[in-house]
């Protein structure tokens, strides 16, 4: 999968970014920095949501945490943003 076309925000520093397989399927896994919260985002691909269930993944996210805290998702033309533990 071509991660290339993520859109960035000018204000947004990424700290780390990792490609990884969740039932099979690459996604990415990133670590950020924006307007002083730090938090994570698991990037999924639009045309791969059918195949990866979205309760299968957010229990994996869920997995992921270690607060439970909010967990926001933003459908970004190509790409589907679940944004996960969040720090200030």
């Amino acid at each position: 999968m071509n991660f290339d076309e993520i859109p960035n925000d000018n204000d947004t520093k990424i700290i780390s970014t990792e490609l990884i397989k969740i039932e099979g399927i690459e996604c990415l896994k990133q670590e950020w920095l924006w307007e002083g919260i730090k938090g994570k985002s698991i990037i999924v691909p639009t045309e791969s949501i059918k195949e990866l269930s979205e309760n299968r993944l957010m229990k994996y996210i869920c997995g992921l945490q270690t607060n439970k805290q909010e967990l926001t998702k933003a459908n970004k033309g190509k790409y589907i943003f679940y944004n996960y533990q969040f720090e200030m």
